[in-house]
């Protein structure tokens, strides 16, 4: 029975790479607050990516690493992990596959005014051992730190990339004069209740890695 529903989730997962991209840009945004809305950590610090390529479907989550995030409500062990990054600029990084996924940490990147960063092997910090050039199993969870140090401005909006292609946008700092995004506030969108089945049914991987 165990193995069947873990099958049935995983059928699930693979469903939700099927959809749109508008719709994947809600679900993105959907994702970021749930895990905002779980650990505490304000949604400004946090951006998620469903990254979907021919060998690889996973979620992948950014959490800015400052006081805010180190006194949510993370584990202990993470904790302790992210708190000497605290003043270090970075990001705490987690990759959650869909199937078995091939995952490179190299191919995040960052763009700021038309600027990009690479990541590079000094700036990459394993919380987990798998956090690597590599396949990740199904329902596994992936940590690692990427420090930005000065590379990056956070006063100033940043894009951070995976391979390119997937992107999403971080403002640390928002404008509070500044209008909601519409697709941040998208949740009405999930009138018909499958697609946040499945997006609470991706989450579930996450959050018991994350949380007590």
């Amino acid at each position: 029975m165990r193995f069947a529903g873990k099958g049935i989730l995983c059928v699930c997962l693979v469903l939700l790479f099927g959809v749109s991209v508008y719709a994947q840009s809600v679900l993105e945004a959907s994702a970021t607050r749930r895990i905002s809305q779980e650990t505490g950590i304000p949604q400004n610090l946090i951006q998620t990516l469903f990254v979907e390529e021919n060998n690889a479907q996973f979620i992948l989550a950014f959490i800015y690493i400052n006081e805010q995030s180190i006194h949510s409500d993370l584990k202990p062990n993470i904790k302790e992990a992210i708190t000497p990054f605290a003043n270090r600029n970075a990001l705490l990084v987690l990759v959650v596959p869909a199937k078995r996924s091939f995952f490179d940490p190299f191919s995040i990147s960052f763009v700021q005014n038309i600027f990009r960063v690479a990541v590079d092997s000094s700036m990459i910090v394993p919380v987990t051992p798998d956090f690597a050039t590599g396949e990740l199993s199904t329902g596994t969870v992936s940590a690692g730190i990427i420090t930005l140090d000065s590379s990056v401005l956070v006063n100033q909006t940043f894009e951070v990339q995976y391979n390119g292609i997937h992107s999403a946008t971080f403002s640390i700092n928002p404008d509070p004069n500044a209008g909601s995004d519409n697709v941040q506030g998208g949740g009405s969108l999930f009138g018909n209740g499958l697609r946040f089945l499945l997006l609470n049914l991706l989450l579930l991987f996450l959050f018991p890695f994350l949380l007590l």
